[in-house]
């Protein structure tokens, strides 16, 4: 029975900017010994309320920092080239995505910039948002295997193949909300080098 789930308020305090799981109906479970990744979902597994305090990101090292906001920018960019995208999940995820043109460079440079952290909080529950809608996409279908038999960490097995697959999605002409914004995205994400920090 699930019924105890209902009597357990979940209160989630995010000490990253990149789940966005304190919006999301999903859980994960990984058995390393068989590198299979275990999805949970389901209403129960929404948090009740969501606490977000930049100041806890601070002690944050930099590559967490990065790894986790490649996973919101993943999030933001999967659910717009996501057959399951609604207005709502798009406004979701184009707001998170112009907020991290700004803010993800400037945390990356200034870690103590509280203002930056928090608008990567923010990305992070915007995209939480959009992809509780949608599900995420081939970028994550990517990572899967590169985490579990590779030991990548998850959000630059997101991140690095994102270019490529940005650079597809803006060539097929599909219905894209702001295509200055993608490329500027692109940009970004290329200049961040992320092909440097795979082991």
């Amino acid at each position: 029975s699930h019924q105890w789930l209902g009597q357990l308020p979940l209160i989630a305090i995010p000490t990253t900017s990149g789940t966005g799981s304190e919006v999301t109906p999903f859980a994960t479970v990984w058995d390393s010994e068989a590198h299979q990744k275990y999805s949970i979902v389901g209403d129960e597994v929404f948090p009740k309320m969501a606490l977000l305090d930049p100041e806890l990101l601070l002690s944050l090292p930099f590559e967490q920092t990065l790894y986790t906001g490649l996973d919101a920018i993943s999030h933001c960019l999967e659910s717009l080239w996501n057959h399951n995208q609604t207005p709502v999940s798009v406004a979701y995820a184009t707001q998170g995505l112009r907020l991290a043109l700004g803010a993800f460079p400037e945390v990356l440079e200034n870690p103590d910039n509280l203002q930056a952290r928090s608008e990567m909080q923010e990305v992070s529950l915007l995209a939480g948002l959009a992809i509780s809608q949608t599900r995420t996409a081939i970028a994550h279908s990517i990572s899967y295997p590169l985490t579990s038999h590779f030991g990548i960490p998850h959000g630059l097995a997101c991140g690095f193949t994102l270019p490529n697959i940005l650079e597809y999605y803006l060539a097929t002409g599909q219905d894209c909300p702001d295509v200055r914004l993608m490329k500027n995205i692109q940009e970004l994400l290329r200049n961040l080098d992320l092909f440097a920090y795979v082991q």
